[in-house]
């Protein structure tokens, strides 16, 4: 069974986020400590950490971490956990690029990911449908008027 007693914040910077059982006192700490802070959640102890991610992502294959690292971190002695995707949240989207996703409105390819200060971006480029020969940047935090149908392809 987990530590019920070790909490972590979730810390969302501009490039990727992280769970850290370093006690802040406030915000302006964890700012201090990391130039790209965004925002951050109260300190939560596994099942709460587990209880937000099932709430706020449903799938767990959306986690940012798998259940299973993050019971790992609870029990263990480290004090940050990055994504599955690394450090750096701009290098696991690169991952993508040459990927092909099925949109609502045709297939796309996706040939560039960036980031910028009002969210993460795809660009994409249609090859089917009426917008075929498009270019378009997808927002992977909202829809920007075009969903996905299904999930990104796992890169190779």
């Amino acid at each position: 069974m987990t530590n019920m007693k070790t909490e972590a914040r979730y810390i969302i910077l501009e490039d990727t986020v992280l769970l850290s059982k370093k006690d802040y006192d406030d915000w302006k700490e964890i700012q201090a400590e990391y130039e790209t802070y965004k925002t951050n959640l109260n300190p939560m102890d596994c099942e709460d950490t587990i209880g937000y991610f099932e709430y706020d992502y449903k799938n767990e294959s959306d986690w940012p971490f798998s259940r299973k690292r993050i019971i790992e971190f609870f029990k263990s002695e480290e004090m940050i956990l990055y994504p599955d995707w690394g450090q750096n949240m701009l290098e696991g989207m690169r991952r993508y690029v040459g990927k092909q996703v099925t949109m609502t409105d045709g297939e796309i390819v996706i040939y560039d990911a960036y980031t910028c200060y009002v969210g993460d971006f795809f660009k994409v480029r249609y090859l089917t449908g009426k917008r075929k020969g498009e270019s378009v940047d997808i927002s992977i935090s909202s829809d920007m008027g075009v969903e996905l149908t299904r999930r990104l392809p796992e890169p190779e």
